[in-house]
C-alpha cells in the first residue's frame, strides 16, 4: 500500500527499484520529464526520501490563435532501505528520468544527509 505521508500536498508516489548488491544498495527511480535541479535526495538512518518537482509549458502563437497551458506535478517517495548506509559514499547517476542512487552498506546509525544529484 502507499503510506498516506506518501500523498501529502498532492504529490504523487514515485516507482522505483531497490536492490541489494552486498555491500552496497542501488535505488533506481522513474522521473519522467523532471530536470535533476528540481530533485532531492534526503538519506536518513534506513531509509530515502525523494522529492521531485515537474515543470511543463506550452506556447502556442499563431495569427489568430493563441494557446498558452502550464502544468506542474511533485512526486515524494520514502524508501525503506534493507540495512543502514554510509551516508557520506552516497552517489547519484540522472539520464534520460532514470535517478539512481548507490549508498554503501554501514553499521553506523547517522540521523540524514541531503545528496545533491549529479
Amino acid at each position: 500500500g502507499v503510506d498516506i505521508k506518501q500523498l501529502q500536498g498532492g504529490m504523487k508516489p514515485i516507482t522505483h527499484d531497490v536492490v541489494d548488491k552486498g555491500s552496497y544498495i542501488i535505488v533506481k527511480l522513474d522521473l519522467p520529464g523532471v530536470e535533476k535541479e528540481d530533485v532531492i535526495v534526503t538519506v536518513r538512518d534506513k531509509h530515502i526520501e525523494v522529492r521531485a518537482q515537474r515543470k511543463h509549458e506550452v506556447r502556442v502563437e499563431k495569427k489568430g490563435y493563441y494557446k498558452h497551458e502550464c502544468s506542474w506535478g511533485g512526486f515524494y517517495r520514502i524508501i525503506p532501505l534493507p540495512s543502514n548506509v554510509n551516508h557520506d559514499s552516497v552517489k547519484t547517476n540522472y539520464k534520460d528520468g532514470i535517478l539512481e542512487i548507490m549508498l554503501r552498506k554501514s553499521k553506523a546509525k547517522k540521523v540524514s544527509k541531503k545528496v545533491k544529484v549529479k
